[in-house]
Order: C-alpha cells, then structure tokens, then sequence
C-alpha cells in the first residue's frame, strides 16, 4: 500500500449508506485510520464528507384528504422524504407516466374512479414503476384479499388506521 500524506484533493462521488444515496464532496486529507466525526477510511485513505442526502421520493394515494395531507406533513417533518399525493388511481397514473417514478408507493384500495387493485396491475405493467415498492394501505382484512394483492405485486401491506411510525419503518425497509 503507498502512503499518500500530503496529497489532497476534492471530488464527487456518489455512495449508498444505510439504503440512502448521498451526494459527497469528499477531500482527500490523510492516510491510516481516523476517528473524527463524517471522516471514514476508504482503502486506506481518510477522506472527509460534505453530506448531500437525496431525499426518497414517496407518492401516496387516497382518497381521504385528511389523510393525504396528515401523512405528507408527518413524512416531510422527518426530513427524509418528499412527498407527492394523488387523490384517486386516476391522477395516481397521470402523475406515474409524466413524472419521475418516485422511490415508494402507498396506495389506499378503496378509491374512486381506479381502485386501488387496478392502480397496481398497472404500475407493474409498466416498466418505468415496475420495481418501485408498493406498500398497500387498506381496511380489508380477509387473508385471500391480501395474498391476491402480494401475488399481483404490492410488497407490503399496513392495515388502517395505523401509525406513521409503522409506515416510516416500511419505507425504510424498502428504500
């Protein structure tokens, strides 16, 4: 290994931690091991980070506005999301073909217009959200109801009422 010290420099990177990607301007400041806090040895060379977070996109779609907006301002209270909304299938669609596919989906079942089963055949049929998670939000509870949604491709399911905690925990897991 060559020891670098007095070589230094600033770059971009991109990098993947705890399931986030992170925009990184990075100087190059030492070799050998280092313990200060956003400093982290990388094949051998210290570097030092100027934190970036690309926030994860969630789109969530009902039909109830008081729980669209209470869920968007919860969600961006955390800091970590930026949330988009669609009050029915229809406009959830709309939204999926003009836009940037958002990181996560929560779809209510029980919708005007499109219901929430049709939104998701389609989201899978189309191949810009074919593997964007969707978390199924729903007051069914009969056990073949949710079987048939995972088998036409929702990834999860959270049943109403429920906690933003449980919620963040999912799209934690899947983003």
């Amino acid at each position: 290994e060559r020891k670098m010290s007095g070589i230094a420099g600033r770059i971009w990177v991109c990098v993947t931690a705890a399931r986030e990607l992170v925009l990184v301007k990075v100087k190059v400041v030492c070799t050998g091991p280092v313990a200060p806090h956003k400093r982290a040895v990388v094949k051998g060379v210290a570097i030092e980070a100027e934190d970036k977070v690309i926030m994860r996109r969630i789109l969530i779609v009902d039909d109830e506005p008081d729980v669209l907006q209470s869920l968007k301002s919860s969600l961006e209270r955390q800091g970590d999301f930026k949330v988009d909304v669609a009050k029915d299938g229809e406009e959830a669609l709309k939204k999926l073909e003009s836009e940037t596919s958002p990181d996560l989906i929560v779809l209510d079942l029980v919708m005007p217009t499109i219901n929430g089963e049709e939104v998701l055949k389609s989201i899978r049929k189309n191949f810009k959200t074919v593997d964007v998670p969707v978390i199924i939000s729903t007051v069914k509870r009969e056990t073949s109801s949710l079987i048939n949604l995972m088998n036409l491709g929702a990834t999860d399911y959270l049943m109403k009422p429920y906690d933003v905690k449980d919620l963040t925990r999912l799209i934690n897991s899947y983003t």
